[in-house]
């Protein structure tokens, strides 16, 4: 079995990228094709490069070439994860708790940078939400706005991280775009 050059992850035979990394298998070979017996190939010439029915074709925007390590996955849920710290009554601890793992692990990985600033942005959004909600109890009706954001927060949350442990991309509703 091949070993990835630049993790050294050990990969299956036919692997064109690395499992663990995404990086392409310069060090392999592709197998060569040949042409099943009774094929209408002329003699003297060679097979056709196109692949085969049912195989994945290579390239940058095959999904072998977007494979996201588990541990890039991990990172990101976690970003999203992490604004929970808010919720167990740390002051502005929806925002730290983002920014932290955010400023740990940006450069690891793009997935990781783009759901890091996904859930900060969300939670910078919901702070500015929650103070307009505190301005409008004077009202009456922020109150019913403050149970509204605390619920669609959780929930918002609880699905951003899902999207990041599965590698898919997500972006949140009603959210700025402080950091780009």
């Amino acid at each position: 079995m091949p070993y990835c050059p630049n993790c050294g992850h050990e990969n299956s035979a036919e692997a064109r990228f690395c499992a663990n990394c995404g990086r392409p298998m310069t060090d392999v070979a592709p197998p060569a094709q040949t042409p099943p017996p009774g094929s209408d190939v002329p003699s003297g010439q060679a097979p056709s490069s196109e692949p085969l029915m049912g195989q994945p074709v290579p390239g940058p925007y095959s999904s072998e070439a977007l494979v996201i390590p588990q541990r890039a996955r991990n990172i990101a849920m976690f970003c999203h994860v992490a604004a929970f710290a808010g919720f167990i009554g740390i002051p502005f601890g929806n925002i730290i708790g983002p920014l932290i793992v955010w400023l740990l692990f940006k450069e690891e990985h793009p997935f990781i940078d783009e759901n890091g600033k996904s859930s900060l942005n969300f939670q910078i959004s919901i702070a500015i939400y929650v103070v307009i909600s505190i301005i409008l109890a004077f009202i009456i009706i922020g109150f019913f706005l403050l149970f509204a954001l605390w619920i669609f927060g959780l929930i918002a949350v609880i699905i951003g991280a899902i999207r990041a442990a599965n590698g898919e991309e997500h972006r949140y509703p009603l959210s700025f775009h402080f950091i780009s």
